[in-house]
C-alpha cells in the first residue's frame, strides 16, 4: 500500500506540470505537424510557429503551436513536438526549442514496445500504452489519458482479471484471477 501511494505521488508530480504546458490540449496544424494549443506569445517565446486556423479552444490568442524538424541523436529525421503526441520515439537530448516536453519525435516503424514505463512491469506498460493510444485516437487531451491510466492503476493495478465466480470470464484473455466482493 505504501508503494502504491508513493507511485501515485510520483505520477501526480509528473502529471501536474504537464497540465500547465498544454492547458488547452493538443492539435494537428494545417502543416500536418502535431502541436499544442498555447498562447501565440508563449509559442513565439518557445521558438514555435502559430497556426491561426482556429484549431484550438479559447480566444484568438490561443493557437496551434508547432515546432521545426529535427534529427535525433541517432541521425534519424523527425519533428519537434509534444511527447504526449509522439507515436514513435522521443529523444530527450535537447534537440528542440521550447520546454522539456517538446522533443524530437521519430517514427519507430509502428512498434510501441519501448521498454517498461517507470514503475510499471511489461504487462502494465503494454496496457498503459494501449490506453494512451486509445486516448490519442479519440482526440482526448493529455489530462483524459492521465486520468484513464491512473484509474486503471487504482482499480486493477493495470491488469485484466477473470472473475472466479463468473466462469465465462475465463474464456477471455486475462492476466490474473480475481473474485467478487
Amino acid at each position: 500500500m505504501k508503494s502504491l501511494r508513493m507511485f501515485l505521488l510520483i505520477v501526480f508530480a509528473i502529471v501536474l506540470p504537464s497540465t500547465v504546458f498544454a492547458q488547452y490540449g493538443y492539435c494537428t496544424a494545417t502543416n500536418s505537424r502535431r502541436g499544442e494549443c498555447i498562447s501565440t506569445s508563449q509559442c513565439k517565446i518557445n521558438g514555435g510557429s502559430s497556426d491561426p486556423a482556429n484549431l484550438c479552444p479559447g480566444d484568438n490568442s490561443i493557437q496551434c503551436c508547432t515546432y521545426r524538424t529535427c534529427t535525433n541523436s541517432k541521425g534519424v529525421g523527425g519533428t519537434c513536438q509534444p511527447t504526449a503526441t509522439c507515436s514513435g520515439s522521443s529523444d530527450p537530448a535537447n534537440l528542440c526549442p521550447g520546454p522539456n516536453h517538446i522533443q524530437c519525435c521519430t517514427s519507430n516503424g509502428g512498434s510501441s514496445s519501448g521498454g517498461n514505463l517507470p514503475g510499471l512491469d511489461a504487462t502494465q506498460s503494454r496496457y498503459a500504452r494501449i490506453i494512451a493510444k486509445t486516448a490519442r485516437d479519440y482526440g482526448l487531451p493529455i489530462r483524459g489519458c492521465e486520468v484513464a491510466i491512473v484509474t486503471a492503476i487504482v482499480e486493477s493495478n493495470i491488469r485484466v482479471y477473470a472473475n472466479s465466480k463468473v466462469p465465462e470470464s475465463y474464456k477471455y484473455p486475462h492476466d490474473a484471477v480475481g473474485k467478487s466482493l
